[in-house]
Parts: C-alpha cells; structure tokens; sequence
C-alpha cells in the first residue's frame, strides 16, 4: 500500500496496518469473531487506500451494500444500487450523484456456478455524460430518473457535464423533442417478486434548450 501511495504521489501518507481479520462494520477492528454464511471483505483496492483498515472491512454489514449483494447471489449478473452521496461534503457544489456497480465474480467456468466474490466499482453519473458531445455542440438537458426515488439533472455543453440539481428546468416547449430510454437495463435485478422491494430503475430523458436552438437561427 505504501508503494502505491508512493506512486500516487503521496508518500507522506502512512495508512497504517492491515486489520489480520475480516471485521464488521462499524468496529473498533479488534478482530472480534463474527458469525454467519457470507462475508465480503474488502481485498484488492485501487487505487491505493490512505487508510489500510479498508481493507478486511465485510461489506456484507454495512446497509448499503447488503441487498446488493444478496441481490447479485440470487440473479447472477451484474446490479446497479441506488444513488448514493458518496462524495457528498459541506461544500455542496461539490456533490457528485454516484451508484455503486456489483459485478459477480464466479467459482468456475461452468454454468451455475456460485457466486464467491465480487468487483466492485463506484459510478459518479458526471463520468457517463462527459465526452458525449463535440465541441461548441452545446444545450442539452440530461434527466436521471431512479425507481428507488432519487431524481438529478446534468447540462450537457459539448464535451463538459455539470451536475445542477433535482429540480426540473427544461423548458415545456421542447417536451415533444425529449429522448427518453432505459439506462443499463442489464444491470436491473430481476430475481423474484417482492412486494416489499424497490427495485432501482434508471430512465435517461434528454432534451434540446433555447441554447441548442439558437445554433440554427442567423
């Protein structure tokens, strides 16, 4: 870890030391014994982490990574959670919307193979919508709408994406020229029926500004 951190440019950063157990969250990493059917600890991280306690951490007790988890067991493939404010600060401009991605890792090449482990990745959405357009092609409105209730909004001016919030300001004159389709409709579980469960869809609607249409008036 201190090699990497090193790499990273950080080579005044000590992590400290690696916890020798697999260790509920939240903890005092004192290594108690745990007891149960599935762990997940955190293993290979990249980058490297500036604190090492990360890694041994089981996921599987933190709740927000535990019904994706059960959920990737039961269906096999790749699940997208809901939003979360991962890098969420007191500095609101700094909020990026971000999901986690949960992709299974198999015992064996063979079908039906068990679920042992997992990759994990975090999707701050700034990251879909940049690079999407070319320069000067700009006046685009991007709407994220989520099943599990949380709605956000990107502007999209040529390469550039900026987050502007949840509150809908694309203009009505335009509803007839929106894009609306399924985001990652791969990644949606699609397990067994639970009344209960909210299951995280996500819908992309675009749409043109006064700003793109003024591109075409001289």
């Amino acid at each position: 870890i201190q090699e990497g951190l090193s790499v990273q440019g950080l080579e005044d950063v000590e992590a400290g030391t690696i916890p020798q157990q697999i260790y509920p969250f939240p903890s005092d990493e004192t290594g108690e014994s745990m007891e149960g059917d599935i762990y997940v600890p955190v293993w290979q991280v990249a980058k490297a982490p500036a604190d090492a306690s990360v890694v041994n951490l089981d996921l599987f007790s933190i709740p927000s990574f535990y019904r994706q988890i059960l959920d990737v067991i039961e269906v096999k493939h790749v699940v997208f959670s809901d939003v979360v404010d991962l890098y969420a600060t007191q500095d609101e401009a700094a909020y990026e919307p971000s999901s986690y991605i949960f992709e299974p890792v198999f015992e064996t090449f063979e079908k039906d193979s068990r679920v042992v482990g997992f990759i994990i990745a975090v999707l701050p959405w700034n990251s879909y919508f940049v690079n999407l357009l070319p320069e000067k092609t700009n006046g685009f409105l991007a709407y994220v709408t989520d099943m599990c209730g949380a709605d956000f909004a990107y502007e999209l001016n040529g390469p550039k994406a900026t987050y502007i919030g949840e509150d809908d300001l694309h203009e009505s004159k335009y509803d007839d020229l929106a894009v609306t389709s399924q985001f990652a409709e791969f990644a949606i579980y699609n397990g067994d029926d639970d009344s209960n469960r909210t299951i995280c869809k996500y819908e992309l609607t675009i749409y043109p500004t006064q700003i793109y249409e003024n591109t075409f008036l001289t």
